[in-house]
């Protein structure tokens, strides 16, 4: 009995150490499998990562290569030379007309412009200091062969950088055209200027409402109307339909109407009223400008001071007809009016009733 006894808790023993061997196996055979799937999930990751960066690489040098403005990279925000460039794209390099190397020999103050740079140097010293972490400016750089380009430069840092935390990127766009297109404007404004102030009249732009509403009058405003400028841009205080002696407003706006519709020319004399009262004759020429679509944008023209002439003319015009002693018609106007007066629409034949009362 007692070996039988012996005898099982012997065969329990051992099969209670393989059950232990084989769990452990199993767990290390888990174990086993786990890891080969993190060291696959973290290959895979890599490898991953590695083709994004082969395409970031190869999108980052594509568009540094062929991007339409100047990228320059700088490793240092030091002005002197031996901050070498980090790297320059082909558009840098075309804008400035030099090759990478050659701008690793110069400082960039010595690639600007003097005028520029007084404008630069206190927005790249805040840049410096950190005061700021960007900034945008146009100025001139000068090419080898003296000419300038004007550009648009963006400077902002690069923090963090492989480089260090001083590197900085510059942006530069070439504004030549735009530049030379500001300047024949600002030209031709300087002239037009000019111009108008020498016109005895006032030029105008208005829009085709029922107050002619001015946009710009020169500066025979006053001269003309007795009213400022600003007293009448935009109505502020009168408009100019008001200005008009009422008698003609409508005449006025019929014409306007008329060769605005058939795309001609204004001219049309009237009176206005000054801010003092006077009335004054105007001779005002002027036409309609029209967008792509064909309707009106506004009004364009010049009004004259003709109450001198218009004088000079009603006073001709009286003595073409009149007497000049006594004021009595002439012979040449009686004439006119008798020419004017045998037609037939103004003879009139008595009635039958008439002639036999007479006859009786």
């Amino acid at each position: 009995m007692c070996c039988s006894f012996a005898g099982i808790y012997v065969y329990y023993s051992r099969t209670r150490s393989s059950g232990a061997h084989t769990l452990l196996i199993a767990i290390l055979l888990l174990a086993l499998a786990f890891l080969a799937v993190v060291l696959y999930s973290e290959i895979k990751r890599r490898d991953e990562y590695k083709n994004k960066l082969d395409f970031q690489k190869a999108l980052f040098k594509n568009v540094f290569e062929q991007a339409p403005i100047g990228i320059i990279l700088r490793e240092s925000k030091a002005i002197a030379p031996y901050a070498k460039n980090v790297s320059i794209n082909p558009m840098a390099e075309k804008i400035l007309g030099r090759s990478s190397d050659a701008l690793r020999d110069f400082n960039w103050t010595d690639l600007t412009h003097g005028e520029d740079l007084k404008k630069e140097m206190p927005l790249f010293d805040d840049f410096l200091n950190n005061q700021i972490p960007h900034y945008t400016i146009e100025k001139r750089l000068l090419r080898p062969d003296g000419s300038t380009v004007w550009v648009r430069l963006f400077a902002t840092d690069l923090s963090g950088s492989h480089t260090g935390d001083s590197s900085y990127m510059c942006l530069i766009e070439d504004i030549s055209a735009q530049k030379t297109q500001e300047l024949a404007l600002t030209e031709q404004v300087r002239s037009t200027s000019v111009l108008l102030s020498h016109i005895q009249g006032m030029a105008y732009r208005c829009k085709a409402d029922s107050q002619w509403t001015m946009e710009f009058v020169s500066e025979g405003c006053p001269e003309l109307t007795g009213y400022e400028a600003e007293n009448i841009v935009q109505n502020r205080d009168v408009s100019y339909m008001q200005i008009i002696a009422p008698e003609y407003r409508q005449r006025v706006w019929d014409e306007w109407q008329r060769v605005i519709r058939q795309h001609k020319h204004y001219t049309g004399e009237y009176e206005i009223i000054t801010r003092s009262g006077e009335k004054k004759w105007v001779l005002e020429q002027g036409q309609a400008i029209y967008d792509a679509d064909g309707r009106v944008e506004a009004l364009e023209g010049i009004i004259f001071d003709f109450t001198e002439q218009k004088s000079k003319d009603q006073r001709i015009a009286y003595l073409q007809e009149r007497d000049f002693l006594t004021g009595l018609y002439n012979r040449d106007y009686m004439e006119k009016e008798l020419r004017r007066l045998d037609k037939p629409a103004f003879i009139r034949f008595p009635s039958p009733f008439a002639i036999s009362t007479v006859c009786a």
